[in-house]
């Protein structure tokens, strides 16, 4: 199972409702404005490029979002100036586009331009700078930049706990990041209370059965498995796995994979209880914390 790094699922799909949601109500309204002859502004026209290459986005059709999305950033900049704040929402989502893509090159200077002007016009304590804070990092982990993107994951979560609080859920989505990149980094050390914090407020804020508390719950094992704590990890793989297959159903993918990492930890050698032992599904490959 891959280290979570983005929002809460509920709140993803929450987002994602909203963005389809307007990106239908903007296409209708400026179907029917054309329609009657009308003009679009240039804002406007931003605005429904904008929303178009959002639902494109979410849809997974990246490259056919991406001119829509170039396009929306110009006309913002034409019609509000470089530093509005939806200039940079545009900009921050054009660079997620350059991202997904794989066009890393692309995305950097978007995301740090986006940055430099949340610093200078919301401030350096302000959500939306911790956001684009996590990006960067996000971008420079994908690159295998794991020292460029540490300091940027701290400085992330500490805004998050200073605005937020040490227990709000978008707080804990900053503990898995920096604790997963610790990982990375060989240090398990740091990240293990990392993410014990992690899943004690996904418990508190989303219950023991929810799926993000889950994934928090296979983290954590992950991680006292990279310890050799075998006796730790073993029951909160098993709970993450029991969890996902209440809650997504057995054929889920995440399901699947919680399955295989349950699985593959049974066949260590070094395992307390290697029988019995569930069996990893036809296709579900290596172990992905």
């Amino acid at each position: 199972m891959r280290h979570q790094s983005g929002l809460p699922s509920r709140v993803k799909r929450l987002r994602q409702a909203v963005g389809l949601a307007l990106c239908l109500l903007v296409g209708a309204w400026t179907i029917t404005a054309l329609a009657l002859g009308a003009e679009l502004s240039p804002i406007e026209e931003a605005r429904s490029l904008h929303a178009q290459g959002a639902a494109l986005y979410q849809a997974g059709k990246f490259r056919e979002a991406l001119p829509l999305q170039q396009r929306a950033v110009q006309l913002y900049e034409q019609a509000l100036g470089s530093e509005h704040p939806e200039t940079i929402v545009s900009l921050n989502n054009l660079a997620e586009m350059h991202r997904a893509l794989g066009e890393y090159a692309q995305a950097l200077p978007v995301y740090l331009r986006a940055l430099k002007v949340r610093e200078k016009t919301l401030g350096p304590e302000h959500p939306d700078t911790a956001n684009s804070l996590s990006n960067l990092a996000g971008l420079y982990r994908a690159q295998g930049e794991y020292t460029q993107a540490l300091p940027l994951y701290q400085r992330a979560l500490q805004i998050r706990e200073r605005v937020f609080g040490p227990a709000h859920p978008v707080t804990s989505i900053s503990l898995n990041n920096l604790a997963s990149l610790y990982q990375f980094l060989g240090d398990h050390q740091q990240a293990l209370p990392l993410y014990q914090r992690a899943v004690e407020i996904r418990e508190r804020a989303l219950g023991p059965d929810h799926p993000d508390t889950a994934v928090a719950l296979n983290n954590l094992a992950g991680a006292y498995e990279s310890l050799g704590r075998y006796n730790e990890a073993l029951p909160l793989y098993r709970r993450a796995w029991e969890n996902l297959e209440k809650t997504l159903g057995p054929e889920h993918p995440t399901a699947i994979v919680s399955l295989n990492n349950l699985a593959l930890l049974y066949q260590t050698p070094l395992c307390p209880q290697r029988t019995p032992s569930p069996s990893c599904r036809p296709g579900c490959g290596p172990r992905r914390h």
